[in-house]
């Protein structure tokens, strides 16, 4: 195991985990058809990898210096992982090295029994994929007509957190186009009335950002615009995710696009530590790459998710390469920190901290209450 002394170590401030690769919708701008139809094996993560991933992440963050976030999420549907409850409970044996434990789910299977699961978990904070607003279109972009259910599930789900007191912060995600965005807000409001009455519910808006299947859509969808110029991307010094056979890739588009065949896939859990690969040559020589001003692998080429992620970075034209910020570094690191904190103040006082957030680092995130 590598320890995180010297400054050329560094560590994920966020893992993701894909606990399945079974999904019930055909979304349009999810690559999962494409790589089922290319041969891609379905199942969920064994028990013996996502244990030896918990132990590998216990060796590295403790009490004192916590892992940010564990999301589970990917190109699958949480929840129809077989043994869920058995997942949740082996989560618990390391909570205390997690400042906040995610899942994101499409809410199309969040029975009341799966609620009530969820709610007495050590997750604190639940992403639903709701995305739109108006059935049919839902339908369409989603690949089933499915809008009605998740709308039923979701407020289950928020009355039930309210009768047992639950803490969770709680995002509703919606796909908006910039001209209807204000629009398409209350729309999704006026679905969720419990939303308005508990203090860490959210609804976030999700920009578009470019992979093959939305490529492949683009008339239906509409697609983030990029800065002008390409600033390393975050995703290469703060995330991993890992998929059901222990392949790592340094962002979400390596995991839901290209998978093991690629370039973005840097080691596998079973052979080195999560440690060993998130600091091995593959992923170093990319992030020396990208601040040099190249790519930092090759099918990074058509991909613009850096251009919604934080900029640390200042382009030095004299070394013709990026130099990072250490005052944004360290305020990144602050930002992770109170992230918890933060969630308990009033709305008005979270939002304005967001828009100073995007306007420092250049982030096109948007978060609204």
């Amino acid at each position: 195991m590598i320890p995180f002394k010297n400054e050329t170590m560094i560590k994920p401030e966020r893992i993701c985990l894909e606990l399945t690769n079974y999904c019930d919708l055909a979304c349009v701008f999810c690559d999962r058809q494409r790589l089922k139809h290319e041969g891609m094996a379905l199942d969920d993560m064994s028990g013996a990898l996502f244990q030896k991933i918990l132990k590998d992440i216990g060796a590295v963050y403790s009490r004192r210096d916590k892992l940010d976030t564990l999301v589970l999420v990917g190109l699958g549907e949480p929840l129809l992982t077989r043994d869920l409850g058995k997942r949740l409970e082996e989560i618990l044996t390391y909570a205390h090295v997690f400042r906040n434990i995610e899942l994101t789910s499409n809410g199309t299977s969040l029975t009341e029994q799966k609620a009530k699961m969820l709610l007495e978990s050590a997750v604190n904070c639940f992403t639903f994929s709701v995305n739109f607003t108006d059935r049919d279109v839902y339908a369409r972009m989603m690949g089933k007509d499915r809008f009605d259910r998740v709308i039923e599930n979701v407020r289950n789900f928020l009355k039930l957190k309210k009768e047992k007191g639950n803490r969770a912060s709680v995002n509703i995600q919606l796909f908006a186009e910039p001209e209807a965005a204000d629009r398409d807000l209350e729309k999704m409001k006026s679905f969720f009335p419990e939303a308005a009455k508990d203090p860490r519910a959210v609804f976030h808006i999700q920009p578009v950002y470019n992979k093959p299947a939305v490529q492949e859509n683009k008339a239906v969808l509409d697609v983030i615009t990029s800065a002008k110029q390409r600033h390393p991307c975050w995703c290469l010094y703060s995330i991993v995710y890992i998929d059901i056979e222990g392949f790592v890739y340094p962002c979400t588009i390596g995991n839901d696009c290209y998978r093991k065949t690629s370039s973005l896939n840097i080691g596998n859990i079973f052979n080195k530590s999560l440690a060993e690969i998130f600091n091995d040559d593959s992923i170093v020589q990319g992030r020396e790459r990208a601040e040099s001003g190249q790519l930092p692998f090759a099918e990074c080429r058509d991909c613009n998710i850096w251009a919604i992620m934080p900029n640390i970075f200042r382009y030095n034209r004299n070394k013709r390469r990026w130099d990072k910020r250490k005052a944004c570094e360290l305020l990144m690191k602050l930002k992770y920190r109170l992230r918890s904190a933060s969630g308990r103040l009033p709305h008005s006082v979270q939002n304005l901290f967001r828009k100073i957030y995007s306007l420092i680092f250049h982030s096109y995130n948007k978060k609204v209450n």
